[in-house]
């Protein structure tokens, strides 16, 4: 469950201390080095901060702006909706969207804040799209923040995740622990996040039996600072299940995310990443490789308001040693609303 960041400042600044918020085809690798290539860029005038977006949840920024009205702002979220549809040649389409009320946090102190998300997912499948259900969604997490010298931080947090879903009589509980690391000096950025999660899958499916296991998660994200406008990232992923001695609990899974950042027209901030996602799991180790195209815009309107608007591909090819070994699916996903702060 992504929440997004506190704060709609476009920088995070090391001077600051205060704190704030299957096989893939081989034709698709070379897209994982196409987007860091930006030819004819001149090195722009480097002023010291990193290019930051409406969901870099784990990073800590430097001390809030004040809004129009000569307030600190202390409270920023996401409103809007997001989609996505999956279609193949061998399953009918499914489409989901995604209504997001809020998905943001408040601050509460200097090194306090509360993170939220309150959503609803409404999944469509079929041929004639004829199966329809409804979800929930709701996460709150408190947050304690800490800048231990300019190039130091770290932040701690608990997750409180449920989901349910009263159509098929499913409930989903998480409860996740959150430790994260932060490093800043010069033109590299370093952020790291372990996430260990308890998950309680109930159901009320006489011929489905209640779950319970434990999850984790390790990833780092470099930044790269080229200039006051463009940055190179580099973010890795490990997760699976914490006790594999189960077969069908067993679970590998890693990602790995290039990504470059342009600030350009009229304070535009836009990311272009290509996501590499391998997984696989189960009694028979089934799983999948995608590769994900993606391009978001952060558009500042004013002080207190940010337009999102993303879109993604995704091409999926499944593996050799699963059931569906030889089907491939595409799937397309788009984000828009507005990050409000205040």
């Amino acid at each position: 469950m992504r929440v997004s960041s506190f704060d709609d400042n476009a920088f995070f600044n090391t001077e600051q201390i205060r704190t704030i918020d299957g096989m893939i085809m081989n034709k698709i690798i070379p897209i994982l080095l196409g987007s860091l290539a930006f030819p004819g860029y001149a090195n722009a005038e480097d002023d010291g901060k990193f290019l930051i977006m409406e969901d870099d949840v784990d990073i800590i920024r430097k001390a809030p702006e004040y809004s129009s009205y000569k307030m600190p702002k202390r409270t920023s979220f996401f409103t809007g909706m997001e989609y996505n549809e999956t279609v193949s040649d061998y399953f009918a389409k499914t489409e989901n969207i995604k209504y997001v009320v809020a998905d943001g946090s408040t601050r509460l102190h200097e090194n306090w804040r509360i993170r939220y998300v309150l959503s609803q997912i409404q999944n469509k499948s079929g041929i004639e799209q004829e199966t329809s259900y409804k979800k929930t969604n709701f996460t709150i997490a408190p947050r304690y923040e800490q800048w231990v010298n300019p190039w130091f931080s770290f932040f701690a947090e608990p997750v409180y995740v449920h989901q349910s879903d009263p159509d098929a009589g499913q409930t989903n509980t998480e409860i996740k622990l959150r430790p994260g690391l932060q490093f800043t000096k010069g033109k590299h950025g370093l952020n790291t996040v372990y996430t260990h999660s308890f998950v309680d899958k109930e159901t009320e499916n006489e011929n489905i039996t209640n779950k319970k296991f434990e999850t984790f998660e390790i990833k780092a994200n470099y930044i790269y600072r080229y200039g006051s406008s463009v940055n190179f990232g580099l973010e890795l992923t490990r997760n699976g299940y914490v006790d594999n001695s189960d077969p069908e609990f067993r679970r590998r899974a890693y990602a790995v995310k290039p990504s470059m950042r342009i600030k350009h027209w009229k304070g535009i901030v836009t990311e272009i990443s290509t996501p590499y996602n391998y997984n696989e799991g189960g009694l028979k180790l089934s799983g999948s490789e995608t590769v994900k195209i993606n391009l978001n815009n952060n558009y500042p309107i004013n002080k207190n308001m940010k337009l999102i608007a993303n879109v993604g591909y995704s091409m999926v090819k499944l593996h050799e040693g699963g059931i569906d070994k030889e089907k491939d699916k595409n799937g397309l996903n788009a984000k828009l609303g507005f990050n409000l702060s205040f």
